[in-house]
């Protein structure tokens, strides 16, 4: 008889989703779980219409108490040390052989030609918001390095998630009006620079082992030393401390 998973991500975010979007896929291939996601306040519809309900190996969302929820604290972190991968050590921590080495989603995005010779700027976040002051010198820093001719700039807006239209105002956009709209550009773009965002997440999910699109990411370096949201295909950019906090 199979069992019953009902796994609810620590948070509604699209990383805090992410992270974990391997699990079902080996509860089911090797457990024989039916595996359900406990709707957690989600921050836009797109989080699980893109990870769960695109996933085969997931049989719904439902609003019932958790089975099974991840524990922040020495365990997973003696993990992330001994894996240096947070996809890996997440499986892990679940009592799995790590199979993976990416978030995954199961949606292929769509080529949007217009789009392959771009560089795509996503400075949004919730958790940790980026201020004018902390993206542009990234980028500007990027180009001085030949990454980018700067000729070559879009930024990448999205309807669920306003950016800061004070960052770049001269440089053309590009206009995401769903999440599945906002993977396509990530996928079909030369490089994709962002920040410590739910951004970052999905382009590592997308880029998985493909050499394209590349992937810069301006991360502070608290956030950096944790490694739980470091995704191992993203080149990383640290830029010391952005608050008291972090």
């Amino acid at each position: 008889m199979a069992s019953t998973i009902l796994f609810r991500p620590h948070a509604g975010g699209l990383g805090d989703s992410l992270i974990y979007s391997t699990l079902p896929e080996l509860w089911v291939r090797e457990r024989r779980s039916d595996v359900y996601i406990v709707d957690c306040n989600f921050r836009n519809p797109g989080v699980p219409a893109i990870v769960w309900e695109s996933n085969p190996f997931v049989s719904g969302i439902v609003k019932t108490p958790a089975t099974h929820a991840i524990e922040y604290g020495s365990r997973l972190n003696a993990l992330l040390l001994q894996y240096k991968n947070n996809i890996k050590a997440h499986e892990a921590f679940f009592g799995f052989e790590p199979a993976h080495a990416h978030p995954k989603i199961y949606w292929q995005p769509k080529y949007i030609r217009g789009l392959s010779a771009k560089v795509l700027l996503d400075p949004t976040g919730i958790t940790l918001p980026y201020t004018k002051a902390a993206f542009e010198p990234f980028v500007r820093w990027l180009a001085e390095q030949g990454v980018t001719s700067g000729n070559d700039l879009m930024v990448l807006e999205s309807s669920f998630n306003p950016s800061d239209s004070t960052i770049f105002p001269e440089l053309p956009r590009v206009r995401a009006d769903t999440i599945f709209d906002f993977a396509s550009a990530i996928y079909s773009c030369a490089l994709f620079m962002t920040n410590e965002s739910g951004g970052a997440a999905l382009a590592s999910a997308i880029k998985g082992a493909a050499p394209y699109p590349k992937i810069c990411a301006a991360m502070a370096t608290r956030s950096f030393n944790t490694r739980t949201w470091v995704w191992s295909n993203i080149d990383y950019w640290i830029t010391g401390s952005l608050t008291p906090d972090f």
